[in-house]
């Protein structure tokens, strides 16, 4: 097994040895002190890491343990419960026990002590009354639960005068109506009003998640019997399988076999075939319903270790086990032959887990006093078909009285069920099964036998009437003399399904094999296209009937060959049809019941399918199953082969594809290679043309050079030969006319007239002009 995280509060462990609770777990033989790990208010944020890093098995939250601040806040952090949900999603369990200190002092209300959990849990109340009042009580559906009986048998008054002496029974109490379904009650209380006081609830098999909440103070008290079982459930869950070992025979197959067991952590309780005292205890526990998987080792059967006879009394003993589908007996044939026989032995029931369920949703209906389906009629059809399962001993809960009162008071003060024939036999039926009241039971008799002797009544509902007075043995003198006067020689022909079903019934409880006869004739002509009569409702409730008639038929000496076969060709292909038609194997998962999301259609299809079940010789389900197994593993291997045939013929098209690729490739470098000489030769040209380039601007600026040069004496020698004309002019001119130089000079000092700068500065245009023009045609040759 894995750790237990042990969550105990500091505060109280300080002050209180009591609080501490290890040595007490330490005390139970498969508990060491290396399995607990402690957490308090210390180390408890380490946690939520240690679920998921360390193989823990459960969470153990001791008496008020949840009442430290610091526990309390960690628990309910988010990044916990993501942790802790996911924790309990694995398989993982946990045990939450007295947490009295968690409610508010003063408070009577119910309280959210558990908002840490992954569901809807259940509220804690704070106790008025004094401690030491009160009783430990289970119900019908509870007593049976593995924490009574595995492995200790827990006794309640033994258990409640223990805690009496420790100084109280308990403190608070649990508030159920405010949890969710998947929660049932194994304990409570009651008070003077009858209000039920739950003290120790767990998640169901259904459920998710494996949780238990104990009010009662176990662990303070030192209580082991009870505690020691609710562990091992919180660790293990339910011991579904045994194993029958025999310990004078050493196997080392069988070794390795319960070695690969645990290693899965899978859970077997072993019983050693030479110990008396087990083999009692192994008998008990079946018994009890807890285990449901018996495995026998291989052992020496011969007649001198007398173990063939202990072999044939357990086989002896698990027969009406298997045969009902509630043992399923595994094992290994003790031969000396090289090839070892494995066998199975076992009546899979199909039907069975769909009764379960069922079961359960009608208990809960009938706990809130409603009709089942919102209907006496179905109500009573439901309970009467399930009071058959029960006497089959194939029903999982059986409806008491206590369930069945809140729909018998509604109709307490009356003598009929609104003066109607059919629907008075079927209250007549409820207070003969489950009612308490003779003198209300005399006075419906009373009405019904002057309804029938009234002749007001419709024959067909006169038959009704009878079928309820033989059903349930009253006035069976009177009732058998009136059916048989009415049925004999009846002509069904123009009768329809419903009626047909009473006159069969009538048949079956006079045991007259004539009239069956006539009658399942009658029936194989009513039969629709669909193999049904009418409904699915309506046919299952011919088949059960049907398969009742077949039982007597084999059982009488007359030679009924022909009708008995006559019964299995109308029978063998309505229940397949039926079969088909489960809500869930047509995927309608929605609806509440599985046929017709009816309660007591559901349980009429249950009830056939199991009556054909009982008169088969051989395991069909299984042999079925089996074969579906095998051949769905059969294709898979065929599958697997051609997956593998389909992934080899794309790996040869995978290396054709790769060889054309590599063609393609090689292809592409060669262009590549091409295109990269075609660049180098651009790339030379291009070079080649960049030195042309150069060598043009080189002979452009020389050009330019010489242009400048010649243009620029050009200029100076237009501009000397200017000069020289002009001053030659001037010259000429001043001789011949002396004042006009003589003004000149005169206009150049008046307005301080500077001449050769003006010369220079005419000159100086000259140059610049020339100059700028030389560079223009520079640039616009080399473009810099």
């Amino acid at each position: 097994m894995g750790k237990i995280a042990l969550i105990q509060s500091q505060v109280y462990m300080s002050y209180s040895t009591k609080s501490d609770i290890r040595p007490l777990l330490e005390s139970f033989d498969f508990i060491e002190s290396e399995d607990i790990i402690l957490y308090t208010a210390h180390n408890i944020p380490r946690l939520k890491f240690d679920l998921t890093d360390i193989d823990i098995s459960m969470v153990l939250f001791t008496s008020n343990s949840l009442s430290e601040k610091t526990i309390k806040e960690e628990v309910e952090s988010e990044s916990f419960k993501r942790s802790f949900e996911e924790f309990l999603s694995r398989g993982k369990g946990c045990l939450i026990l007295h947490q009295l200190n968690s409610i508010p002092k003063e408070f009577f209300e119910p309280f959210t002590a558990y908002n840490f959990l992954p569901i809807e849990a259940p509220m804690a109340v704070r106790r008025k009354e004094n401690p030491l009042i009160g009783d430990l009580r289970n119900s019908k559906l509870s007593e049976a639960h593995p924490l009574f009986h595995y492995p200790n048998n827990v006794s309640l008054n033994e258990l409640k005068q223990y805690c009496m002496k420790k100084k109280g029974l308990y403190w608070h109490y649990l508030d159920d109506s405010y949890s969710s379904a998947e929660w049932e009650t194994l304990l409570h209380d009651e008070d003077e009003t009858q209000t039920r006081k739950a003290l120790l609830m767990a998640t169901r098999e259904t459920s998710k998640y494996r949780v238990v909440i104990s009010s009662l103070n176990l662990d303070w008290q030192k209580e082991t019997v009870l505690l020691e079982n609710i562990i091992k459930f919180v660790i293990d869950g339910k011991c579904n399988t045994a194993v029958l070992w025999d310990s004078t025979y050493k196997s080392m197959a069988f070794e390795f076999f319960l070695e690969t067991l645990n290693s899965l952590n899978y859970r077997y309780q072993e019983y050693d075939l030479s110990t008396i005292d087990q083999m009692d205890e192994f008998k008990k526990q079946i018994m009890q319903g807890t285990h449901s998987i018996v495995v026998l080792g291989p052992t020496h059967s011969d007649s001198e270790n007398k173990k063939q006879g202990k072999l044939e009394e357990i086989e002896e003993f698990l027969q009406n086990y298997i045969v009902s589908g509630n043992v399923k007996y595994i094992g290994i044939e003790s031969n000396d032959l090289r090839l070892k026989q494995f066998f199975v032995a076992g009546r899979e029931k199909s039907a069975l887990r769909i009764l379960q369920d069922t079961e359960l949703k009608i208990h809960g209906i009938l706990k809130e006093g409603k009709y089942i389906d919102d209907s006496f009629w179905s109500t009573f059809d439901t309970l009467k078909t399930h009071k058959a399962l029960e006497k089959s001993d194939v029903s999982y809960t059986e409806f008491t009285s206590e369930l069945v009162k809140p729909i018998l008071d509604k109709e307490k003060e009356k003598d009929s069920f609104n003066g109607l024939l059919v629907p008075t036999s079927a209250l007549l039926w409820l207070r003969a099964t489950y009612g308490d009241d003779p003198e209300k039971l005399q006075k419906t008799v009373d009405w019904m036998k002057k309804a029938l002797l009234s002749g007001e009544e419709a024959e067909s509902e006169c038959i009704v009437a009878y079928n309820a007075f033989l059903e349930l043995g009253i006035e069976t003198s009177f009732a058998t003399k009136q059916l048989k006067r009415l049925i004999k020689g009846k002509d069904l022909t123009k009768s329809n399904e419903i009626e047909i079903i009473h006159y069969i019934k009538a048949s079956i409880l006079l045991k007259d094999v004539q009239l069956i006869k006539q009658f399942v004739i009658t029936l194989e002509a009513k039969k629709n296209s669909e193999n049904l009569w009418i409904d699915i409702s309506v046919s299952a409730n011919i088949l059960n009937l049907l398969l009742e008639a077949l039982v007597i038929l084999k059982q009488t000496e007359e030679d009924t060959k022909d009708i008995e076969n006559t019964i299995e060709d109308l029978v063998f292909p309505t229940i397949i049809y039926i079969q088909k038609l489960s809500n869930r194997n047509n995927g309608v998962l929605e609806n509440y019941f599985h046929w017709d999301n009816k309660a007591n259609t559901t349980l009429k299809c249950i009830s056939a399918i199991l009556n054909l079940e009982d008169l088969m010789d051989i395991p069909v389900t299984e042999m079925v199953q089996s074969l579906i197994s095998y051949s769905q593993t059969s294709n898979q291997i065929i599958d697997n082969k051609t997956a593998f045939k389909v992934i080899d013929d794309y790996k040869n098209d995978i290396s054709v594809l790769t060889e054309k690729n590599k063609q393609l490739e090689d292809q592409v470098k060669t262009e590549l290679q091409k295109q990269q000489g075609l660049e180098e030769e651009k790339e030379i040209l291009l070079k080649s043309n960049k030195k042309l380039t150069d060598t043009n601007m080189d002979y452009e600026e020389q050009i330019s050079k010489s242009d400048f040069q010649l243009n620029f004496w050009k200029g100076v020698i237009i501009l000397g030969v200017t000069s020289l004309i002009t001053l030659t002019f001037t010259v000429i001119y001043m001789f011949n006319y002396p004042e006009v130089y003589v003004d000149i000079i005169n206009f150049y000092k008046k307005y301080d007239i500077n001449l050769p700068t003006v010369i220079g500065t005419v000159f100086t245009l000259l140059v610049g002009v020339t100059t700028t023009n030389y560079f223009r045609k520079k640039r616009k040759i080399t473009g810099v």
